[in-house]
């Protein structure tokens, strides 16, 4: 399909070379699908760098917390206090 538009283009501009008109809106709309294009990439592009280092930071942030010892289950450990000594 591409191929039929393509060359339906380039023997409209080879049948009409002298249609300096016909050119210039030819290269004017080329343009504008050239940049409705780039400016699609760029958008996805972003947004997926933005979700993979929002993702980034809030598993480093969690991450750091998990380690923190307020979140860390506490280890019972008996002191000097509690312990019974037998003197034998």
């Amino acid at each position: 399909m591409c191929n039929i538009i393509y060359i339906s283009i380039l023997q409209a501009i080879y049948k009409d070379v002298n249609s300096k008109a016909y050119l210039l809106r030819l290269s004017s709309f080329l343009i504008y699908i050239y940049t409705i294009v780039h400016l699609i990439y760029f958008f996805f592009s972003i947004q997926f760098l933005t979700v993979v280092l929002f993702w980034f930071m809030i598993n480093n942030f969690l991450w750091s917390f998990k380690n923190r010892s307020c979140f860390t289950q506490k280890k019972k450990v008996m002191s000097d206090s509690s312990e019974i000594f037998c003197h034998c």
